[in-house]
C-alpha cells in the first residue's frame, strides 16, 4: 500500500477506532495525528488502512452523534444540579452543610502546526 503525507487512515490493531492523518513516513513506521481527537501516535505501515471519503463521512457522523449525546448528558446534569440547588435553597433538604457548589468553565486556546 502506498501512503502519502496527509492521507486519512485507521489502525487495524485497534479495530479502526479513530481516524488519523499521516504526518510523517519513515521506513517501516508512520507518525499519525488524530483527525477528530487531539492525539499523536505511530504505527507500522502494515497496520494502517486507507479511508475513503464515504467512510470518513460515516465516521465523522458517528463521532458527531457521540459528541451530541455527551453534550445532552452535560445539559441534563446541569439542569439536575440547578434543580437540586433550588431545592436546597428553599430548605427542601434538612442539613447543615456549610458550602455551596459553583460550576466552573474551562477555556482552551490551542493551535497545532499541522494542517
Amino acid at each position: 500500500m502506498k501512503l502519502n503525507k496527509g492521507d486519512l487512515v485507521t489502525r487495524l490493531s485497534y479495530g479502526h477506532d479513530l481516524l488519523f492523518r499521516v504526518s510523517e513516513i519513515h521506513s517501516e513506521l508512520v507518525e499519525l495525528v488524530g483527525e477528530d481527537m487531539r492525539l499523536l501516535a505511530d504505527a507500522p505501515i502494515e497496520d494502517l488502512v486507507l479511508v475513503s471519503e464515504k467512510e470518513r463521512a460515516e465516521m465523522s457522523q458517528k463521532s458527531r452523534e457521540v459528541e451530541d449525546y455527551s453534550y445532552q448528558l452535560f445539559r441534563q446534569d446541569a439542569k439536575l444540579l440547578k434543580q437540586r440547588g433550588e431545592y436546597e435553597v428553599t430548605s427542601g433538604y434538612k442539613s447543615d452543610i456549610d458550602f455551596f457548589e459553583l460550576r466552573g468553565r474551562v477555556l482552551h486556546i490551542d493551535g497545532d502546526s499541522f494542517t
